[in-house]
């Protein structure tokens, strides 16, 4: 099990919208790309990456505001994702990565809320829907991130 941690990057980043995220992905340069793509959208991630079934489980029980996902990793998949979150009825948003994914596959996947196509250097573009979508989910649970705080 691969397992990476990194807090919030640059202190410039106050003016950003705070993001715990979980990152499930094999390769760490594709994960920086995507932290990356993350920052240019106006969020601040503190993360964790994982590579296999057992570091999701670990990476849930840091309450994650959203999960990156690769689609294919060798351990294990999207499809194996999404049935763990089932069965554990996991309320965070999943974000599936991918630079192949088939439409078979979208037409199965209740409960994703996007499903972004890598293409090219890009992942996740700064002004996209998914960005907007998951700033206002945030932004509805800081009152109880800040009840637990306290």
């Amino acid at each position: 099990m691969t397992h990476e941690a990194r807090p919030r990057a640059e202190p410039a980043a106050a003016a950003r919208t705070p993001l715990r995220v979980l990152i499930l992905e094999d390769r760490p340069e594709d994960a920086e790309l995507e932290l990356d793509a993350l920052r240019r959208g106006g969020f601040d991630p503190v993360w964790e990456r994982f590579d296999s079934e057992a570091g999701l489980l670990a990476g849930l029980a840091a309450g994650p505001d959203v999960i990156l996902c690769d689609y294919a990793m060798p351990q294990f998949d999207a499809r194996r994702v999404l049935e763990l979150l089932a069965e554990r009825r996991v309320d965070v948003p999943l974000i599936i990565v991918s630079g192949t994914i088939g439409a078979g596959f979208l037409g199965q996947a209740v409960g994703v809320i996007p499903v972004l196509a890598a293409q090219g250097a890009g992942y996740l573009i700064a002004g996209a829907p998914v960005l907007v979508a998951l700033r206002g989910r945030v932004a509805a649970d800081q009152p109880a991130r800040a009840a637990l705080a306290a």
